[in-house]
């Protein structure tokens, strides 16, 4: 047989009907022989001229995921010619082998996607071939794919796990057609039979390994039909001992209503079931309590309801604990308070009693008198303990009362008043329409401010409240213009104690700046007055806006 051209319909494999041309095939001497089969020589029963196009398919054969396909057969040729009418197809990768010891030997280097296998065969046949891979526990896809006449092992092949049998002899269009078609079926369906395997171990896995317990029920019958390991931990029971079991099981008797429990009719009334508190019992009879969210799943006619359990007995002794010491708390908190405010009543009192002594003792002693000073001295030390007992009063006060916006030109103005010596100096506040996050104790901030400058500040002859507003902050700026104070000191003076007086005017300052979520900085120049820049940020911690313009 000399070279030949030979054009073939492949319309029926491709969506634009490719006219193909398989130039120049040389077949081999042996093919030359007329003795051989003519479906072994690929004669001109495969010669087929296409005249026009096949309509277009939705499927793109280009598009599809490369599929590896081991081709086995005894005749060169007839691997030849397949191959390449496979592959035309875009989505095939074939590799041709002429016997099953050389397609084992592939087999063990690389991974295939379908087989395709004559049956008869010098050393073995199609169905010995079959028939090893399934022993060896290999469930490639396997095509039959043989000679006229070889119907009668169709199905022997089938039995042994064969995906398909199929006649090499007819029409090349109709047998490379349904061919092509089935190797793509076969190969889809054990990939998609892999991931659905894949899915599952992996989901078995999150099951088993989850943290929560998990428990399926039917939810007709309430029957437990799987649970993981957190599961018959938390019950401590062996699996055995609850699949196959009423999920009453898990429960004690209280949270039982009728048939279920009571938090199980409560999850089936929705799909997304809430979160709900209850308990279960232990085989040892120890009560654990739990919180359960369920969900309703329809698998076909059936529904299932798969509950997470949570261990929150160790959460709900804590709280209970804690609920305890908060109650002990707020009885402290209002024993002291009763106290102090008896206290400092008392205490007052006392005071004013040696406040207005030391005044009649200095009424009676003449001008010069060395006792005059010792009385000075006295009274000076009860204006301070009016301070402190006022600091005390003050201190109590942080954090009680709920935050909210205050007119800072209001509280400033407040504060002011309360100074009988202010006349003498010019007071300008221009924070009109300004307010600010914080409670009562604005106006004290205010008033410490005034009185820090009245006693410190020595040549004072006005004060100035105003702001200034950034773009991540707004700065509320208190300063005078005394005598400053000096650079050793900035930080020193809101620390606790600190000072000429109490030390605690301004350290009260910066615990109610801290309440408010506000930093405070002395930013004066020593030697032209004090200057008090409070920070206030754009948004504080729970995301509120803690300054506002009530004119805009």
């Amino acid at each position: 047989m000399t070279s030949l051209t030979q054009s073939i319909n492949i319309s029926g494999l491709y969506p634009d009907g490719i006219t193909v041309i398989l130039q120049h095939i040389n077949l081999r001497e042996r093919n030359q022989n007329s003795n051989l089969p003519l479906n072994r020589t690929l004669d001109r029963d495969m010669v087929k001229t296409v005249a026009k196009p096949s309509p277009k398919t939705n499927a793109d054969p280009a598009k599809e995921t490369l599929m590896r396909v081991l081709h086995v057969d005894d005749d060169d040729d007839f691997l030849i010619i397949s191959k390449r009418l496979l592959e035309l197809q875009c989505s095939f990768q074939v590799e041709s082998v002429l016997s099953v010891k050389e397609a084992l030997q592939k087999i063990r280097q690389k991974s295939y996607d379908v087989i395709v296998s004559d049956y008869q065969m010098p050393e073995t046949n199609g169905l010995n071939f079959l028939k090893e891979l399934r022993d060896r526990g290999n469930d490639i896809p396997f095509i039959l794919f043989t000679g006229k006449g070889r119907e009668e092992i169709a199905i022997d092949a089938l039995n042994l796990g064969a995906d398909r049998y199929f006649n090499k002899s007819g029409k090349p269009k109709t047998v490379y057609g349904e061919l092509a078609h089935s190797l793509i079926t076969a190969v889809k369906a054990k990939r998609a039979e892999k991931a659905l395997q894949e899915s599952e171990e992996k989901y078995h896995k999150q099951f088993e390994k989850a943290l929560d317990a998990i428990v399926l029920a039917d939810a007709e019958t309430g029957i437990i039909l799987d649970c993981n390991r957190a599961a018959t931990e938390l019950v401590g029971r062996k699996k055995s001992e609850m699949v196959g079991k009423h999920q009453r099981i898990l429960h004690p008797p209280e949270p039982i209503e009728g048939e279920f429990s009571r938090t199980f009719k409560q999850h089936l009334k929705e799909k997304e079931g809430q979160v709900l508190e209850t308990q279960v019992i232990k085989k040892t009879g120890e009560i654990r309590d739990v919180a359960i969210k369920a969900n309703i799943i329809e698998l076909g006619n059936k529904r299932l309801i798969q509950g997470a359990f949570r261990d929150i007995t160790e959460q709900k002794k804590a709280e209970e604990k804690l609920d305890e010491m908060m109650n002990e708390l707020v009885t402290i908190n209002e024993k002291l308070g009763v106290i102090g405010k008896l206290t400092r009543h008392d205490a007052r009192n006392k005071l004013s009693v040696i406040a207005n002594n030391a005044y009649l003792a200095k009424q009676k002693l003449a001008a010069d008198h060395t006792a005059l000073e010792y009385l000075g001295d006295i009274e000076s030390a009860v204006d301070q303990m009016e301070e402190i007992f006022d600091f005390a009063r003050t201190y109590e006060m942080l954090g009680v009362e709920e935050l909210s916006y205050m007119n800072v030109e209001k509280s400033v103005n407040e504060a002011a008043i309360l100074f009988s010596g202010l006349a003498s100096v010019k007071l300008t506040n221009e924070c009109q329409g300004l307010t600010v996050m914080a409670d009562s104790l604005l106006r004290q901030l205010f008033y410490n401010l005034i009185d820090d400058t009245l006693k410190h500040g020595e040549k004072v002859s006005q004060i100035r409240v105003y702001y200034e507003e950034g773009e991540d902050q707004l700065k509320l700026i208190y300063e005078d213009d005394g005598i400053g104070i000096p650079n050793y000191e900035k930080e020193k003076i809101f620390k606790e104690g600190y000072g000429k007086g109490t030390g605690y005017g301004l350290y009260l300052i910066t615990k109610i700046c801290e309440t408010y979520g506000w930093t405070i900085r002395e930013t004066g120049v020593p030697g032209k007055g004090a200057q008090f820049t409070m920070t206030i940020p754009k948004t504080n911690k729970k995301g509120i806006i803690p300054y506002r313009f009530d004119n805009e």
